[in-house]
C-alpha cells in the first residue's frame, strides 16, 4: 500500500486519497522533500491511471480516427468508442447521451456552460453564485458574463472551518449557482 495511505504515518488526517495513488504511474511511490507527492492541480493536469493510459495507447495505436466524419472503418470504430463511452458516463450520472457533452478540460466546460447556458437563461439582474474558494477559471467567464447581461455575482464566503456561510445566498431570486468549488483550488473540500 501507498505510504500516503498509512492512516497510522505521522500528521495523517482524515482528508485521505479516494483511490490508491499507486494505481497512478506517475504518483506510484513518487516523493518530494521525503514525502508522498500530494498532486493537487487536477482540474488543469489530471494525473490518468494505469488502465486509462493503456486504453489510450490501444486507442491511438488502433483506432484513432476522426469522430463523425468518415464513412470507412476506422472511423466508424472511433465514433463508435466515442459514443460508447457517452453512453456509459451518462449511465453513470442517470443522464440522457445527448445531455453529454466532452470537453478537453474543467476551464473549457466551465466557459461552454457560462457562454451557451448563462448568454441564453440569465437575464439582467439574475444572480450567479460562486464560492470564495473558486478558481480563478470559474471566476472570470461569469465576470465578463456579469458585464455583458448586466448581472450580479454574489461569492458565497468560507468560514474558518472551510464551510459555506450561506447567508443571502439562500435568498429566493432568478440566477444560477456556479459551481461550488473547482477541484484545483488549493483549499479543503468545502462542506
Amino acid at each position: 500500500m501507498n505510504e500516503a495511505l498509512d492512516p497510522t504515518r505521522a500528521g495523517a488526517s482524515n482528508l485521505e486519497p479516494l483511490v490508491d495513488p499507486d494505481t497512478f504511474p506517475l504518483l506510484a511511490g513518487a516523493r518530494t522533500a521525503g514525502r508522498p507527492l500530494a498532486y493537487l492541480d487536477s482540474a488543469a493536469s489530471a494525473q490518468k491511471p494505469a488502465a486509462v493510459l493503456d486504453r489510450m495507447r490501444d486507442f491511438y495505436t488502433h483506432d484513432y480516427a476522426n469522430i463523425h466524419r468518415g464513412v470507412y472503418p476506422l472511423s466508424e470504430r472511433s465514433t463508435e468508442a466515442y459514443e460508447d463511452a457517452r453512453a456509459r458516463v451518462a449511465r453513470f450520472l442517470n443522464a440522457k447521451s445527448d445531455e453529454i457533452v466532452f470537453t478537453r478540460g474543467a476551464t473549457e466546460a466551465i466557459n461552454l456552460v457560462a457562454y451557451s447556458y448563462g448568454e441564453r437563461f440569465l437575464e439582467a439582474g439574475d444572480r450567479i453564485l460562486v464560492s470564495a474558494i473558486e478558481h480563478h477559471a470559474n471566476i472570470v467567464p461569469w465576470q465578463a458574463l456579469r458585464d455583458r447581461r448586466g448581472l450580479k455575482l454574489e461569492v458565497i464566503p468560507i468560514d474558518g472551518n472551510g464551510r459555506y456561510r450561506y447567508g443571502r445566498a439562500r435568498e429566493a431570486g432568478r440566477g444560477c449557482c456556479a459551481g461550488l468549488h473547482h477541484g484545483g483550488a488549493p483549499t479543503r473540500w468545502a462542506p
